[in-house]
C-alpha cells in the first residue's frame, strides 16, 4: 500500500490486515470478525498521517494499554466490539470524532472510564450510546463547546446531564431510551440556539416544563414517541416556529394546543397515533402539513381539516370510532 490514501477493507471477513504506509489516511475495517487488536496495530503504526480509523462491528474485547493512537487521528469508530478494555487516556487531542456506542460491558465497575473524553476539546460529534450510562457525566461536557452531535441514547440516565446546557453548539441531541422522568427548564434556545434534532422517545416523560422549547425556532424534528405525555405546553404553539416534524405516537395525550398545525407553519409531518385525543382543534390552517396520522384514538366529534387540504396528502383516521361515521369528516376546502 504505497500510495493509496483510503484503505477499505469492510466485509471481507478477514482476520489480517495488510501493512500501513505514510499515504494512508483513512482505514475501514468494518464488520471483519478480528478479534485481536494486534491484527490492527502494524497498520495503524506504519500509517503516521493515518486520520480515520473505522473498526466497527468486529469482536475487539479490549486494547493493549501500550496501543498508540497516531497524534494525527481526528475520527474514530469502534462501535459494536463487545469491548471492555479501552485506551480513554490514549486518545488524541485533536480527536473531532469518537464513536465508541453499544459497547455494554465497557463500563462495568468503571463508571469513571469516560471522564478522559473531558478534556478533548475538539470533539464535534460523539456517539456514547448503549453503554449503560447512568452517573458519572454531569460535568463529563463542560468543555466540550464545540460538540454538534451527541448521541447518549439506549443508556439508563435518570436525569438529562446538567452540563449539557453549555453545549451551545448542539445540533443534534439524541436521549432516546433511557429512565428519564422529566426534563429540566433549561431546554430553550438560551441553552440551545442552533438545536435542529432533538430525540426523547421511550423515556417515561409524563410532563413538560412550560419553558419547553422557548426560542427554539431552529428545532426542525422533535421525537417523543414512547413517552407518558398527557397534554403540551403552549410553547409547542407558541416557540417551536421552525419545527417540520413532530412525533407524538404511543403517549396518553388527552388535548392538544387550540393553535398547534396554524402556528406551527413549517409542519409538514404530525404523527398522534394511539393517545387519547377526543376531539381535534378546529379552524386549523396549514399550507405545509403533508402527513396527520390519528390512528388509534378516540376522535368523537367533527373533524375539519379543510383548510389544510391544500397541503394534506395523507390523513389517517383508523381505529377512531366516529358517532356520525364518514358524515363528521369535512376534507374539502
Amino acid at each position: 500500500i504505497s500510495v493509496m490514501a483510503v484503505v477499505d477493507l469492510s466485509w471481507t471477513t478477514g482476520s489480517s490486515v495488510p501493512a500501513g504506509s505514510p499515504s494512508v489516511e483513512k482505514i475501514y475495517l468494518d464488520s471483519n470478525g478480528i478479534t485481536d487488536i494486534e491484527t490492527v496495530d502494524a497498520l495503524v503504526s506504519q500509517s503516521p498521517n493515518l486520520k480515520e480509523l473505522h473498526l466497527d462491528c468486529n469482536k475487539i474485547h479490549s486494547f493493549p494499554a501500550r496501543f498508540m493512537f497516531p497524534n494525527t487521528l481526528t475520527v474514530l469508530s469502534v462501535r459494536n466490539n463487545g469491548l471492555t478494555v479501552f485506551p480513554f487516556d490514549a486518545l488524541p487531542a485533536g480527536l473531532v470524532s469518537l464513536s465508541i456506542g453499544n459497547n455494554p460491558a465497557l463500563l462495568q465497575h468503571k463508571s469513571d472510564a469516560l471522564v478522559p473524553i473531558s478534556r478533548l476539546c475538539d470533539l464535534q460529534l460523539l456517539f456514547l450510546d448503549g453503554l449503560g450510562i447512568s452517573d458519572q457525566v454531569d460535568e463529563l461536557f463542560v468543555e466540550l463547546r464545540q460538540l454538534h452531535t451527541l448521541d447518549l441514547g439506549h443508556n439508563s440516565l435518570n436525569a438529562v446531564p446538567t452540563s449539557l446546557q453549555h453545549l451551545h453548539n448542539l445540533v443534534t441531541l439524541y436521549l432516546a431510551d433511557n429512565q428519564l422522568h422529566h426534563v429540566p427548564d433549561w431546554f430553550t434556545a438560551e441553552s440551545f440556539p442552533v438545536l435542529q434534532y432533538l430525540g426523547l422517545t421511550d423515556n417515561h416523560l409524563s410532563r413538560l416544563p412550560s419553558t419547553f422549547g422557548k426560542g427554539m425556532s431552529t428545532l426542525q424534528e422533535l421525537r417523543l414517541y414512547n413517552n407518558n405525555l398527557t397534554e403540551l405546553p403552549s410553547s409547542f404553539e407558541d416557540e417551536l416556529c421552525g419545527l417540520v416534524e413532530l412525533h407524538l405516537m404511543n403517549n396518553n395525550i388527552l388535548r392538544l394546543p387550540p393553535k398547534i398545525i396554524t402556528n406551527l407553519k413549517c409542519l409538514r409531518h404530525l404523527d398522534l397515533r394511539n393517545n387519547w385525543l377526543v376531539e381535534f382543534p378546529v379552524g386549523q390552517q396549514s399550507d405545509t402539513l403533508s402527513v396527520l396520522d390519528l390512528r388509534g384514538n378516540r376522535l368523537r366529534d367533527t373533524l375539519d381539516v379543510s383548510q389544510c387540504a391544500g397541503s394534506l396528502k395523507k390523513l389517517d383516521l383508523r381505529w377512531n370510532k366516529f358517532p356520525g361515521g364518514a358524515g363528521n369528516l369535512k376534507l374539502q376546502r
